[in-house]
């Protein structure tokens, strides 16, 4: 195996800060020929942000060559903090924002190359392509690492240098398990007329209001709460709108899930009695589907043909000729006749059609088209 295992590399879900060492140790060799030793010329490590092929960093030396393998490391800081970015706060801002360019999900693939028989240094496993304006990255192959986090920030040499660790020092009263300050805040701030502050925070969940408790100079409490956006609202009323949209019972399909939900339950009703037909959809222009509710098709999708099935038919055939025989009418339904005469088989059928469509029953198809209430 080309990449042995990866010998140190960041805790799976971690966090990390972008201006700060993200080490990554790994061993590999080679067996390919042309290459007189085990040492691969190349140890490739494929950079992945939110799980898109970003960039490649390369190292031609090893740390050290102790064991069997020898072993090479990537610091990835630098190729991450080229795709932070930053905010600025609102001045006098009244709102929660949510901000996602400052914290990026990382993790990398290795890679080891040789040198083939005509002296050209080459990937071992499939190289991964970087995206452009019209076309997306596409992944490569490799030995994969865990993902992790990695944040905008600088710690501060004499602070502590595990990210997490140092956010949940900042923390003053109740906390939850995966929600961090990213600045240090004392638990009482004072605020004078016309100031405004600005708080940013970590969390894993998405919020919509926060609500700011203040006790004001006189000694009254005054409780405010602030909505994150009101687009967020609107969609979150608009998928209770689908639930209850008030639809006549027994006139909705049911197509996306076999288990339906308890709420769609809540305001729609099972009609058994559909059990067993396939849905057909209305047209008014066919005769056949034009109808709602009307019944069609076979029973267990079997098509039995009889003689009324058919229109009747004649089979013109030439009677043969055998020496010695008598004309006439055999049990076969067949005459039988020394000349040659043309004859004709009749089959008295009556034309009634048979339908070929399997059961089924006239429905209409709604869709939900939105609202127009807010």
């Amino acid at each position: 195996m080309p990449i042995h295992n990866i010998t140190h590399q960041p805790v799976e879900g971690s966090l990390h800060a972008s201006y700060s060492p993200i080490v990554f140790r790994v061993k590999a060799s080679t067996k390919k020929t042309g290459y007189s030793t085990q040492i691969p010329p190349v140890v490739y490590c494929d950079i992945y942000i939110d799980d898109r092929y970003y960039k490649t960093s390369s190292k031609t030396m090893y740390v050290n060559n102790k064991g069997p393998y020898p072993e090479y490391e990537f610091d990835i800081q630098e190729a991450l903090q080229e795709v932070m970015n930053y905010n600025l706060p609102p001045m006098d801002g009244n709102e929660l924002v949510k901000f996602s360019n400052t914290l990026k999900k990382v993790h990398v693939k290795f890679r080891n190359a040789f040198i083939d028989t005509n002296g050209f240094t080459v990937s071992e496993q499939k190289e991964p392509v970087q995206e452009t304006s019209l076309t997306p990255s596409i992944p490569g192959q490799g030995t994969i690492s865990n993902s992790f986090f990695v944040l905008n920030s600088v710690i501060q040499h004499e602070e502590q240098q595990d990210l997490m660790q140092l956010l949940d020092s900042y923390k003053t009263g109740e906390w939850s398990d995966s929600t961090y300050p990213l600045t240090k805040r004392p638990e009482k701030i004072y605020l004078k007329n016309k100031d405004s502050s600005y708080f940013p925070v970590l969390l894993e969940q998405d919020i919509y209001y926060l609500c700011i408790e203040a006790t004001l100079k006189d000694g009254t409490i005054q409780k405010e709460c602030i909505l994150m956006n009101v687009n967020n609202l609107v969609e979150k009323i608009e998928e209770i709108e689908k639930i209850l949209l008030p639809i006549k019972l027994g006139s909705l399909l049911w197509w996306d899930d076999p288990i339906i939900p308890k709420e769609i339950l809540e305001v729609y009703e099972i009609v058994e009695s559909w059990y067993g037909y396939f849905p057909s959809i209305y047209d008014p222009n066919d005769p056949e589907f034009n109808q709602i509710g009307k019944v069609g098709g076979n029973l267990n999708n079997k098509i039995t043909l009889t003689v009324d099935n058919l229109p009747e038919i004649k089979i013109p055939y030439k009677s043969p000729t055998i020496p010695g025989a008598h004309g006439g009418r055999g049990n076969e339904g067949f005459f039988v006749n020394e000349t040659e005469e043309t004859r004709e088989a009749i089959i008295n059928g009556k034309s009634i059609p048979v339908s070929i469509l399997p059961k089924n029953k006239t429905a209409v198809l709604l869709r939900y088209k939105g609202s127009n209430k807010i």
